[in-house]
């Protein structure tokens, strides 16, 4: 059966255009974007893990500050109404170890400086010396 020249010619153009195809679609698979593209992708992937790491990372370190800064407060209205029952004269507590809030009070001291910058307890400071 042979096709009409009409047919013939319609048939040339469709081989015509599948062969540009092709040859674009080769062309666009080789080109050097290609691969920094694929690249790219691969690095942003790695960027958005690290980030998703960091931002985990920071809501555990603000959930662990935030206990700390409560157990903090909790020790300093202790202190606090230690103090002024000392003040007062009353007891404070453990007859069995007075020295209890000395050693509460120093250790709260050193959580206070290693929260604060630039801030030295004070019984890491070296003792001033009278003029």
């Amino acid at each position: 059966m042979k096709a009409s020249p009409e047919a013939q010619l319609r048939l040339l153009e469709i081989a015509d255009l599948d062969t540009e195809l092709g040859r674009l679609g080769h062309r666009r698979r080789t080109l050097p974007e290609t691969g920094e593209l694929a690249q790219l992708g691969e690095r942003s992937a790695k960027v958005r893990d690290a980030i998703t790491i960091a931002d985990t990372n920071l809501a555990d370190l603000d959930r662990d500050l935030a206990r700390a800064e409560k157990d903090v407060e909790q020790v300093r209205v202790r202190i606090e109404k230690d103090n002024q029952r000392l003040d007062a004269g009353q007891d404070v507590g453990d007859d069995r170890d007075p020295s209890a809030h000395q050693r509460v009070s120093g250790t709260m001291e050193r959580l206070y400086a290693a929260r604060t910058p630039g801030c030295v307890p004070m019984s890491s400071r070296p003792p001033v010396r009278p003029l």
